[in-house]
């Protein structure tokens, strides 16, 4: 769009008054001229059209914003499209405080910045105590919000030597009465609770209507154990743990048709060679997801951590992985005991 903005400029094709934010744009043009100003900019580029909307009552509604033209000026008011309602999270539903006034906070913050016409911020603040009441809230409780607001704009503007608050390190927790008393004792500590609604919601409580994924079909770190001798082998895979387990199989194939054929058949999986020397017999019961990822990033640390954690003697693995760190080393010793433990059982 800037290049497209210059090209236009440089051919004298863009108007005198033309301000863009990221797809919207507000200008200013001769009546007449609106036509041919929309057809030099829409034949700019293919792949690029523009439509346009006109005043109406010396009125144009742009983002959040209500132009209005008065004479020589131009003054704003807060637009909201016909569809809006005055709905916000009552104020006697289970949430916590913060959730509740944050629409309130959100609408005083806009009233305070944008640079609003008096009967505009009058108009805004009307709406602003009516969709409260309508919402079970006090005039008294906004009325704090608008002073707390106004203090801070007035700390801001002060001066930057202004001694700031620390960053504290924020938790999310679930909202009820036990983490509501926590919040002002752990906020000394450095440390902010915020609330989440989330184990309440309809959605949380009914869970997911979509049948569970069988593991097979997922990607990740896996597990194969061999019932015979108990070896084990630690991999990765991009894709399904089913399509990657059918892929050890059929290099046992490939290898025992190479030896008919008096070849020598170079293995590329631990497993196949495995099976292919013990005369072992493997199936999909046999193999098990560790790790369910689905970004490739992660899975040479996670494979490699996964390996870590077996017992050496029963790996079937050759190394440690590609993801394989020293940092390793100062994990707890007793999880990897533990691990082999419940591996040799």
């Amino acid at each position: 769009m800037a290049n497209l903005e210059k090209r236009l400029e440089n051919n004298k094709q863009l108007p005198e008054v033309w301000w863009r934010y990221v797809d919207d744009v507000f200008s200013i043009v001769k009546k007449h001229l609106l036509p041919e100003i929309l057809n030099n900019i829409n034949n700019a580029h293919k792949n690029i059209e523009f439509t346009c909307e006109i005043e109406q009552n010396n009125q144009l509604p742009f983002l959040d914003i209500l132009i209005v033209k008065q004479e020589s000026t131009l003054s704003f008011e807060i637009y909201r499209k016909p569809t809006h309602t005055q709905r916000t999270i009552p104020n006697s539903s289970n949430h916590s405080h913060q959730h509740k006034i944050a629409s309130f906070n959100h609408m005083i913050h806009r009233m305070q910045t944008l640079p609003l016409s008096e009967t505009g911020k009058t108009k805004e603040l009307n709406y602003i105590f009516e969709t409260a009441q309508l919402n079970g809230y006090t005039k008294q409780t906004i009325q704090q919000i608008i002073n707390k607001k106004t203090q801070q704009q007035y700390r801001r503007s002060l001066t930057t030597l202004t001694q700031t608050e620390p960053t504290l390190k924020r938790i999310i927790v679930n909202y009820n009465n036990d983490t509501k008393k926590l919040r002002p004792i752990l906020r000394k500590f450095g440390f902010e609770l915020v609330f989440t609604s989330k184990a309440n919601q309809l959605q949380t409580l009914l869970g997911s209507t979509k049948d569970p994924l069988d593991n097979l079909t997922k990607s990740g770190v896996y597990k194969i154990t061999c019932n015979h001798c108990d070896k084990i082998y630690i991999g990765q895979t991009k894709r399904t743990l089913n399509t990657r387990f059918k892929e050890h199989i059929t290099e046992v194939s490939k290898a025992h048709k190479d030896t008919d054929k008096g070849l020598i058949h170079h293995f590329k999986s631990k497993v196949a060679e495995h099976i292919f020397n013990e005369g072992h017999f493997l199936n999909t019961s046999n193999i098990k997801l560790l790790r369910h990822i689905t970004n490739p990033w992660k899975l040479d640390v996670a494979e490699s951590l996964e390996i870590y954690k077996q017992n050496n003697e029963k790996l079937l693995n050759k190394d440690q992985g590609n993801g394989y760190t020293w940092l390793f080393k100062f994990l707890p010793n007793t999880h990897k005991t533990l691990h082999n433990t419940q591996n040799t059982n």
